[in-house]
């Protein structure tokens, strides 16, 4: 579990946001979303030691926590499972990996179904092959939370369904995820808790509780229509 207490973050005198209290619970996929530039990148800088706020209290009983920014560097001429092995020397200096760490990359490899690309260049996957492949540095790496800043962003349907249904499953098993996202379907669909961030206007709640008209046009500044449907949650925009 993550808490944040009396968080206030502006930008050359500018207020994003004040006095935010959230927690992002084990065992639950967190989804954060709204408006571009109101701070939602920098609150996981936050919540992942990266920047510091004055006066403001974070706390996490997490192990490690994994931060996957939305703009990763790749290195080239090094392959998939040369790739996902680097984690294990991310925090230490290593002459060799040992037999264990490597069968530990083959079969996180194999649950993301991605043990048929193993021999493959980094530079030759695909965008979702490449946050599969993110993901897996994650696993092998020991975290038990998940930053991730728009971690569907560019990919096509299916894969963005793939790692959504990925981090719901982790979730389940006790992990803490936090996600941002602009996509609402995928959010409402995927996500336990949600944390709506516009101009100066912090809400959050469960999905009965977030995903209201009001809440949606004063996040967005859009009128919608919400309906609920067997637990499903349907959206539309209105001009």
């Amino acid at each position: 579990m993550i808490s944040v207490k009396n968080l206030t973050l502006a930008f050359d005198e500018k207020v994003l946001y004040e006095g935010l209290d959230f927690t992002a619970k084990n065992g639950e996929l967190t989804m954060i979303t709204g408006l571009n530039g109101t701070g939602k990148t920098t609150l996981l800088k936050i919540i992942s030691g990266e920047m510091k706020v004055e006066g403001a209290e974070v706390k996490s009983d997490c192990q490690k926590i994994f931060f996957l920014p939305q703009k990763v560097s790749y290195p080239v001429g090094i392959t998939l499972f040369e790739y996902i092995l680097s984690a294990f020397y991310s925090n230490c200096f290593k002459w060799f990996t040992t037999k264990s760490e490597k069968e530990k990359v083959l079969k996180t490899l194999d649950t993301l179904e991605l043990l048929d690309r193993k021999d493959i260049f980094v530079e030759k996957l695909s965008s979702g092959e490449l946050q599969l492949a993110n993901l897996a540095v994650a696993l092998v790496s020991g975290a038990d939370c998940l930053l991730l800043d728009e971690p569907t962003s560019n990919l096509d349907l299916k894969n963005q369904v793939k790692i959504s249904k990925i981090l719901k499953n982790l979730t389940k098993k006790g992990m803490t995820c936090v996600m941002i996202t602009h996509d609402l379907n995928l959010a409402s669909e995927y996500g336990d808790y949600f944390l709506g961030i516009s101009k100066n206007i912090v809400l959050q709640g469960n999905r009965g509780e977030f995903f209201t008209k009001e809440n949606l046009q004063k996040i967005f500044g859009l009128t919608f229509n919400v309906e609920f449907e067997n637990e499903k949650i349907y959206l539309k925009i209105f001009d």
